[in-house]
Protein backbone atom coordinates (compact mmCIF):
# COMPACT_ATOMS: atom_id res chain seq x y z
CA UNK A 1 0.00 0.00 0.00
CA UNK A 2 1.51 3.32 -1.29
CA UNK A 3 2.67 5.94 1.38
CA UNK A 4 1.12 9.24 1.63
CA UNK A 5 3.09 11.90 1.80
CA UNK A 6 1.43 14.32 4.72
CA UNK A 7 2.42 18.27 5.18
CA UNK A 8 3.73 17.69 8.47
CA UNK A 9 6.01 14.99 7.36
CA UNK A 10 7.20 17.28 4.27
CA UNK A 11 7.90 19.90 6.47
CA UNK A 12 9.55 17.67 8.87
CA UNK A 13 12.06 16.31 6.58
CA UNK A 14 12.94 19.24 5.20
CA UNK A 15 14.26 20.88 8.01
CA UNK A 16 13.17 23.52 10.48
CA UNK A 17 10.77 26.20 9.47
CA UNK A 18 11.60 30.39 8.52
CA UNK A 19 14.09 32.01 11.15
CA UNK A 20 12.51 34.21 13.46
CA UNK A 21 12.44 37.99 13.08
CA UNK A 22 15.00 39.21 16.13
CA UNK A 23 13.44 42.08 18.05
CA UNK A 24 13.97 45.57 17.37
CA UNK A 25 17.44 47.14 18.49
CA UNK A 26 17.71 50.10 21.43
CA UNK A 27 19.44 52.61 19.02
CA UNK A 28 16.69 52.10 16.18
CA UNK A 29 14.11 53.14 18.73
CA UNK A 30 16.52 55.92 19.99
CA UNK A 31 17.11 57.53 17.03
CA UNK A 32 13.47 57.68 15.82
CA UNK A 33 12.88 59.47 18.90
CA UNK A 34 15.48 61.98 18.62
CA UNK A 35 14.21 63.17 14.82
CA UNK A 36 10.42 63.28 15.84
CA UNK A 37 12.07 65.08 19.21
CA UNK A 38 14.20 67.43 16.63
CA UNK A 39 10.69 68.09 14.43
CA UNK A 40 8.88 69.05 16.92
CA UNK A 41 11.33 71.29 18.29
CA UNK A 42 11.08 72.77 14.87
CA UNK A 43 7.55 73.07 14.92
CA UNK A 44 7.51 75.15 18.13
CA UNK A 45 10.01 77.39 17.10
CA UNK A 46 8.15 77.97 14.01
CA UNK A 47 5.17 78.56 16.06
CA UNK A 48 6.92 80.60 18.16
CA UNK A 49 8.38 82.52 15.63
CA UNK A 50 5.03 83.67 14.05
CA UNK A 51 3.42 84.31 16.80
CA UNK A 52 5.95 86.93 17.59
CA UNK A 53 5.88 88.55 14.25
CA UNK A 54 1.81 88.66 14.46
CA UNK A 55 2.25 90.07 18.26
CA UNK A 56 4.88 92.52 16.98
CA UNK A 57 2.91 93.34 13.66
CA UNK A 58 -0.45 94.46 16.09
CA UNK A 59 1.08 95.42 18.51
CA UNK A 60 1.78 99.02 19.52
CA UNK A 61 4.75 98.22 22.59
CA UNK A 62 5.60 95.14 20.62
CA UNK A 63 6.65 97.34 17.58
CA UNK A 64 8.16 99.99 19.34
CA UNK A 65 10.46 98.16 21.16
CA UNK A 66 11.68 96.26 17.82
CA UNK A 67 12.14 99.93 16.35
CA UNK A 68 14.28 100.96 19.08
CA UNK A 69 16.16 97.80 18.45
CA UNK A 70 17.45 98.84 15.13
CA UNK A 71 20.99 100.40 14.57
CA UNK A 72 21.48 104.01 14.59
CA UNK A 73 17.46 104.74 14.41
CA UNK A 74 15.60 106.58 17.42
CA UNK A 75 11.99 107.44 17.13
CA UNK A 76 10.08 109.91 19.73
CA UNK A 77 6.36 110.61 20.31
CA UNK A 78 5.41 107.63 17.70
CA UNK A 79 1.53 107.95 17.47
CA UNK A 80 -0.63 105.01 15.82
CA UNK A 81 0.89 101.20 14.09
CA UNK A 82 2.51 101.58 10.76
CA UNK A 83 0.84 98.43 9.92
CA UNK A 84 -2.25 100.26 9.14
CA UNK A 85 -3.90 103.20 9.93
CA UNK A 86 -3.09 106.71 11.23
CA UNK A 87 0.82 107.20 11.64
CA UNK A 88 2.67 109.61 13.16
CA UNK A 89 6.10 110.33 14.18
CA UNK A 90 7.29 113.55 16.15
CA UNK A 91 10.98 112.98 15.22
CA UNK A 92 12.76 110.15 13.45
CA UNK A 93 16.54 109.63 13.23
CA UNK A 94 19.28 107.83 12.00
CA UNK A 95 22.80 108.12 12.20
CA UNK A 96 24.92 105.94 10.19
CA UNK A 97 27.77 106.09 7.00
CA UNK A 98 28.96 109.52 8.04
CA UNK A 99 26.07 111.77 8.24
CA UNK A 100 22.64 111.56 10.20
CA UNK A 101 19.56 111.91 9.13
CA UNK A 102 16.51 113.91 11.06
CA UNK A 103 12.99 113.51 9.94
CA UNK A 104 10.54 115.90 11.88
CA UNK A 105 6.63 115.61 11.93
CA UNK A 106 6.85 112.42 9.59
CA UNK A 107 2.94 110.88 9.11
CA UNK A 108 0.49 109.51 6.92
CA UNK A 109 -2.90 108.72 6.74
CA UNK A 110 -3.06 105.02 5.68
CA UNK A 111 -0.43 102.27 5.19
CA UNK A 112 -1.33 99.17 2.98
CA UNK A 113 1.64 96.18 2.83
CA UNK A 114 2.10 93.42 0.69
CA UNK A 115 3.75 90.47 0.79
CA UNK A 116 6.07 89.45 -2.01
CA UNK A 117 4.96 91.99 -4.89
CA UNK A 118 7.02 90.88 -7.36
CA UNK A 119 10.09 88.73 -7.43
CA UNK A 120 13.03 90.13 -6.15
CA UNK A 121 10.84 92.19 -3.65
CA UNK A 122 9.99 90.70 -0.21
CA UNK A 123 7.55 93.44 0.93
CA UNK A 124 5.20 96.21 -0.65
CA UNK A 125 3.87 99.43 1.21
CA UNK A 126 1.27 101.89 -0.50
CA UNK A 127 1.13 105.14 1.58
CA UNK A 128 -1.94 107.22 1.85
CA UNK A 129 -0.88 110.84 2.42
CA UNK A 130 2.52 110.70 3.16
CA UNK A 131 4.15 113.93 4.74
CA UNK A 132 7.12 115.56 6.80
CA UNK A 133 7.42 118.52 8.23
CA UNK A 134 11.49 119.09 8.03
CA UNK A 135 14.29 116.65 6.70
CA UNK A 136 17.53 117.58 7.36
CA UNK A 137 20.46 115.72 6.09
CA UNK A 138 23.86 116.86 7.90
CA UNK A 139 27.02 115.07 7.63
CA UNK A 140 29.55 114.03 10.66
CA UNK A 141 32.17 115.92 12.03
CA UNK A 142 35.54 114.38 10.45
CA UNK A 143 33.68 112.57 8.11
CA UNK A 144 35.58 112.45 4.92
CA UNK A 145 33.60 114.13 1.95
CA UNK A 146 32.35 111.03 -0.57
CA UNK A 147 34.46 111.06 -3.78
CA UNK A 148 33.31 110.38 -7.02
CA UNK A 149 31.45 106.69 -6.73
CA UNK A 150 32.13 103.84 -9.40
CA UNK A 151 28.43 103.24 -11.43
CA UNK A 152 26.47 101.03 -9.94
CA UNK A 153 25.18 97.77 -11.46
CA UNK A 154 21.65 97.67 -10.41
CA UNK A 155 19.14 100.33 -8.91
CA UNK A 156 16.72 96.85 -8.06
CA UNK A 157 15.83 97.36 -4.54
CA UNK A 158 13.90 94.66 -2.39
CA UNK A 159 11.03 96.47 -2.19
CA UNK A 160 8.20 98.26 -3.71
CA UNK A 161 7.41 101.80 -1.92
CA UNK A 162 4.17 103.70 -3.43
CA UNK A 163 3.92 107.72 -1.82
CA UNK A 164 1.70 109.41 -4.30
CA UNK A 165 0.79 112.76 -3.20
CA UNK A 166 4.43 113.07 -0.83
CA UNK A 167 4.64 116.65 0.50
CA UNK A 168 7.67 117.90 2.81
CA UNK A 169 7.75 120.82 4.34
CA UNK A 170 11.73 121.62 3.79
CA UNK A 171 15.05 119.71 3.16
CA UNK A 172 18.24 120.73 4.31
CA UNK A 173 21.78 119.32 3.47
CA UNK A 174 24.56 120.80 5.77
CA UNK A 175 24.48 124.25 5.27
CA UNK A 176 23.58 124.76 2.12
CA UNK A 177 19.92 126.71 1.40
CA UNK A 178 16.51 124.64 1.98
CA UNK A 179 14.33 123.65 -0.71
CA UNK A 180 10.52 123.88 0.69
CA UNK A 181 7.22 122.84 -0.43
CA UNK A 182 8.20 119.46 -1.80
CA UNK A 183 5.44 118.07 -3.92
CA UNK A 184 6.10 114.94 -5.85
CA UNK A 185 4.39 110.86 -6.90
CA UNK A 186 6.89 108.57 -5.82
CA UNK A 187 6.84 104.94 -6.88
CA UNK A 188 10.25 102.88 -6.20
CA UNK A 189 10.05 99.54 -7.66
CA UNK A 190 7.66 100.53 -10.54
CA UNK A 191 6.72 98.39 -13.27
CA UNK A 192 7.91 94.94 -11.89
CA UNK A 193 10.67 96.31 -9.88
CA UNK A 194 12.20 97.44 -13.70
CA UNK A 195 11.69 101.60 -12.74
CA UNK A 196 11.71 103.97 -10.27
CA UNK A 197 9.53 106.65 -11.27
CA UNK A 198 9.15 110.69 -9.59
CA UNK A 199 6.49 112.22 -11.23
CA UNK A 200 4.91 115.56 -10.72
CA UNK A 201 7.87 116.87 -9.11
CA UNK A 202 7.78 120.51 -7.48
CA UNK A 203 9.76 122.56 -5.01
CA UNK A 204 11.22 125.92 -4.31
CA UNK A 205 14.54 127.64 -3.16
CA UNK A 206 14.37 130.87 -1.99
CA UNK A 207 13.14 133.11 -5.15
CA UNK A 208 13.20 130.14 -7.68
CA UNK A 209 10.40 127.46 -8.29
CA UNK A 210 11.36 123.57 -9.61
CA UNK A 211 9.45 121.22 -11.33
CA UNK A 212 9.75 118.43 -13.40
CA UNK A 213 10.00 114.69 -13.47
CA UNK A 214 12.28 111.42 -13.97
CA UNK A 215 11.97 107.75 -14.46
CA UNK A 216 15.30 105.33 -14.32
CA UNK A 217 15.87 101.77 -15.12
CA UNK A 218 16.90 99.68 -12.55
CA UNK A 219 18.59 96.90 -14.51
CA UNK A 220 21.33 97.06 -17.71
CA UNK A 221 22.48 100.28 -18.52
CA UNK A 222 20.19 102.47 -16.26
CA UNK A 223 18.54 104.51 -18.87
CA UNK A 224 17.22 107.33 -17.49
CA UNK A 225 14.42 110.12 -18.51
CA UNK A 226 14.34 113.41 -17.14
CA UNK A 227 12.93 117.01 -17.57
CA UNK A 228 12.87 119.76 -15.28
CA UNK A 229 12.26 123.25 -15.44
CA UNK A 230 13.75 125.96 -13.25
CA UNK A 231 12.15 129.57 -12.74
CA UNK A 232 12.18 132.94 -10.76
CA UNK A 233 8.86 133.15 -8.90
CA UNK A 234 6.23 135.33 -9.31
CA UNK A 235 6.63 138.66 -7.52
CA UNK A 236 10.15 137.19 -5.96
CA UNK A 237 12.32 139.23 -8.49
CA UNK A 238 11.56 142.55 -10.43
CA UNK A 239 9.95 141.54 -13.82
CA UNK A 240 13.08 142.72 -15.95
CA UNK A 241 15.30 140.24 -13.82
CA UNK A 242 13.09 137.39 -14.84
CA UNK A 243 14.00 134.16 -16.11
CA UNK A 244 13.33 130.43 -16.89
CA UNK A 245 15.40 127.60 -17.39
CA UNK A 246 14.57 124.30 -19.34
CA UNK A 247 16.08 120.67 -19.56
CA UNK A 248 15.87 117.50 -20.75
CA UNK A 249 18.05 114.32 -20.14
CA UNK A 250 18.15 111.09 -21.42
CA UNK A 251 20.33 107.60 -21.97
CA UNK A 252 22.48 105.70 -20.13
CA UNK A 253 23.16 107.19 -16.46
CA UNK A 254 27.11 107.00 -17.56
CA UNK A 255 26.10 108.78 -20.75
CA UNK A 256 23.57 111.47 -20.67
CA UNK A 257 22.24 113.77 -23.63
CA UNK A 258 21.24 117.00 -22.00
CA UNK A 259 20.07 119.45 -23.83
CA UNK A 260 19.25 122.97 -21.82
CA UNK A 261 17.45 126.11 -22.71
CA UNK A 262 17.95 129.54 -20.28
CA UNK A 263 15.81 132.55 -21.15
CA UNK A 264 16.28 136.50 -19.80
CA UNK A 265 13.29 139.08 -19.65
CA UNK A 266 14.46 141.71 -21.54
CA UNK A 267 16.37 144.73 -20.06
CA UNK A 268 14.22 147.72 -19.20
CA UNK A 269 15.51 149.78 -22.26
CA UNK A 270 15.54 147.03 -24.85
CA UNK A 271 11.46 146.32 -23.46
CA UNK A 272 11.06 150.26 -24.15
CA UNK A 273 12.63 150.03 -27.48
CA UNK A 274 10.90 146.86 -28.23
CA UNK A 275 7.65 149.09 -27.34
CA UNK A 276 8.34 152.56 -29.27
CA UNK A 277 6.51 153.67 -32.05
CA UNK A 278 9.52 152.32 -34.64
CA UNK A 279 10.15 149.37 -32.44
CA UNK A 280 13.71 148.01 -32.47
CA UNK A 281 13.40 144.33 -31.89
CA UNK A 282 16.47 143.05 -29.84
CA UNK A 283 16.55 138.96 -29.44
CA UNK A 284 15.83 138.16 -25.19
CA UNK A 285 19.22 137.60 -23.88
CA UNK A 286 19.80 133.54 -23.52
CA UNK A 287 21.73 130.61 -23.98
CA UNK A 288 21.30 127.36 -24.92
CA UNK A 289 23.37 124.11 -23.63
CA UNK A 290 23.53 120.89 -25.63
CA UNK A 291 25.96 118.37 -23.36
CA UNK A 292 26.87 114.75 -22.97
CA UNK A 293 27.69 113.94 -18.64
CA UNK A 294 28.76 111.41 -17.01
CA UNK A 295 27.46 112.26 -13.96
CA UNK A 296 28.92 109.54 -11.41
CA UNK A 297 32.85 110.03 -13.22
CA UNK A 298 35.36 111.54 -11.79
CA UNK A 299 35.39 113.69 -15.09
CA UNK A 300 31.93 114.24 -15.33
CA UNK A 301 31.60 116.44 -18.69
CA UNK A 302 32.37 114.58 -22.16
CA UNK A 303 31.11 116.65 -24.41
CA UNK A 304 29.88 120.70 -24.44
CA UNK A 305 28.37 123.25 -27.53
CA UNK A 306 27.30 126.12 -25.60
CA UNK A 307 26.05 129.78 -27.28
CA UNK A 308 25.27 133.23 -24.97
CA UNK A 309 23.52 135.93 -25.85
CA UNK A 310 23.93 139.06 -23.77
CA UNK A 311 23.55 136.73 -20.61
CA UNK A 312 23.97 138.71 -17.56
CA UNK A 313 24.82 136.28 -14.71
CA UNK A 314 23.94 138.46 -11.64
CA UNK A 315 20.01 138.32 -12.59
CA UNK A 316 20.68 133.92 -11.98
CA UNK A 317 22.70 134.42 -8.52
CA UNK A 318 23.14 138.27 -6.47
CA UNK A 319 26.56 136.89 -5.80
CA UNK A 320 27.57 137.08 -9.50
CA UNK A 321 28.99 140.02 -11.20
CA UNK A 322 26.83 141.83 -13.81
CA UNK A 323 27.76 140.96 -17.42
CA UNK A 324 26.65 141.04 -20.75
CA UNK A 325 27.95 137.85 -22.39
CA UNK A 326 27.92 136.97 -25.80
CA UNK A 327 30.01 133.91 -27.60
CA UNK A 328 30.53 129.85 -26.88
CA UNK A 329 32.19 127.38 -25.50
CA UNK A 330 32.65 123.94 -27.37
CA UNK A 331 34.12 121.12 -25.81
CA UNK A 332 35.86 118.42 -28.57
CA UNK A 333 34.44 114.70 -27.81
CA UNK A 334 37.01 112.25 -29.35
CA UNK A 335 35.54 110.45 -32.39
CA UNK A 336 37.71 107.48 -32.53
CA UNK A 337 37.92 106.16 -29.17
CA UNK A 338 35.81 106.29 -25.91
CA UNK A 339 38.76 105.89 -23.24
CA UNK A 340 39.78 107.87 -20.26
CA UNK A 341 43.29 108.78 -21.56
CA UNK A 342 41.62 110.16 -24.45
CA UNK A 343 42.22 114.12 -24.88
CA UNK A 344 39.49 116.85 -24.41
CA UNK A 345 40.13 120.24 -26.14
CA UNK A 346 37.24 123.30 -24.73
CA UNK A 347 37.33 126.09 -26.91
CA UNK A 348 36.29 129.58 -25.42
CA UNK A 349 35.38 132.64 -26.62
CA UNK A 350 33.31 135.42 -24.78
CA UNK A 351 32.88 139.04 -25.26
CA UNK A 352 31.44 141.14 -22.40
CA UNK A 353 30.27 144.83 -23.80
CA UNK A 354 29.50 145.74 -20.20
CA UNK A 355 32.85 145.61 -18.24
CA UNK A 356 33.56 147.44 -15.34
CA UNK A 357 35.24 146.98 -11.63
CA UNK A 358 35.09 144.56 -9.33
CA UNK A 359 34.12 146.99 -6.38
CA UNK A 360 31.14 147.65 -8.46
CA UNK A 361 29.79 144.47 -9.21
CA UNK A 362 31.05 143.90 -12.39
CA UNK A 363 33.73 142.20 -14.55
CA UNK A 364 36.54 143.74 -15.51
CA UNK A 365 36.94 141.65 -18.69
CA UNK A 366 35.90 142.27 -22.59
CA UNK A 367 37.38 139.31 -23.84
CA UNK A 368 37.90 135.62 -23.17
CA UNK A 369 39.55 133.47 -25.34
CA UNK A 370 41.17 130.17 -24.22
CA UNK A 371 42.25 126.90 -25.68
CA UNK A 372 42.19 124.23 -22.86
CA UNK A 373 43.02 120.23 -23.14
CA UNK A 374 42.96 117.42 -20.63
CA UNK A 375 42.32 113.70 -20.01
CA UNK A 376 39.06 112.46 -18.06
CA UNK A 377 41.70 110.06 -16.72
CA UNK A 378 43.72 113.52 -15.13
CA UNK A 379 40.42 115.18 -13.59
CA UNK A 380 43.44 117.93 -11.24
CA UNK A 381 45.25 118.39 -14.27
CA UNK A 382 43.84 121.10 -17.26
CA UNK A 383 46.77 122.64 -20.00
CA UNK A 384 46.30 125.94 -21.66
CA UNK A 385 47.62 125.77 -24.85
CA UNK A 386 46.18 129.11 -25.74
CA UNK A 387 44.98 131.87 -23.56
CA UNK A 388 43.97 135.62 -24.42
CA UNK A 389 42.22 138.22 -22.25
CA UNK A 390 41.62 141.66 -22.69
CA UNK A 391 40.68 143.98 -19.56
CA UNK A 392 39.94 147.71 -20.17
CA UNK A 393 41.84 147.78 -23.77
CA UNK A 394 44.33 146.28 -22.34
CA UNK A 395 45.65 143.01 -24.24
CA UNK A 396 47.42 139.96 -22.21
CA UNK A 397 48.09 137.07 -24.63
CA UNK A 398 50.16 133.88 -23.89
CA UNK A 399 50.25 130.76 -26.60
CA UNK A 400 52.40 128.70 -24.13
CA UNK A 401 50.66 125.53 -22.18
CA UNK A 402 50.32 126.39 -18.18
CA UNK A 403 49.38 123.61 -16.62
CA UNK A 404 47.41 124.07 -13.12
CA UNK A 405 46.73 120.91 -10.48
CA UNK A 406 43.50 121.24 -9.07
CA UNK A 407 44.18 118.60 -6.73
CA UNK A 408 43.19 121.52 -3.90
CA UNK A 409 41.05 124.65 -4.36
CA UNK A 410 44.00 126.46 -2.73
CA UNK A 411 46.81 124.74 -4.55
CA UNK A 412 49.30 127.51 -6.16
CA UNK A 413 49.20 127.18 -9.93
CA UNK A 414 52.12 125.71 -11.33
CA UNK A 415 53.26 127.15 -14.44
CA UNK A 416 55.26 124.94 -17.12
CA UNK A 417 56.83 126.21 -20.25
CA UNK A 418 55.87 124.32 -23.57
CA UNK A 419 55.48 124.54 -27.16
CA UNK A 420 52.41 124.93 -28.57
CA UNK A 421 50.42 122.08 -29.53
CA UNK A 422 52.04 119.89 -27.08
CA UNK A 423 49.36 117.21 -25.02
CA UNK A 424 48.85 117.00 -21.51
CA UNK A 425 51.16 115.01 -19.59
CA UNK A 426 50.90 111.67 -19.35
Amino acid sequence: MAAVDRPEAGAAAGGAGPPALPPPRRGARAGRLILWTLLGLVLLTLVAVGGGALWLWHSDTGLQRALQRVPGLSVEGAQGRPTGGPYAVQRLQWQGAGFTVVIDGLAWDDAQWRWLPHPGAWVGLSLQGPRAARVQVQRLPGAAPAGPSPPPRSLRLPFELQAPGLRVGSVLVDTQAPLTDIGADVHLGAAAGAEHRVMQLGATRGGLALQGQAIVGTDGELPLQARLKLATRPGAAPADTAWQAEAQARGPLQRLAVDAQLQLAQPAQQAQQASAPTPTLTPAPAATVQAVLAPLAAWPLLALAAQTHDLDLSVLSPTLPRTRLSGHARLAEPGRTQTAADVLTLDLDLANTEPGPWDARRLPLTRLQALLKGRPEEPGTLVFEQLQVQLGGATSATSATNAASAASAAAPVRTVRRGRGSAPAA
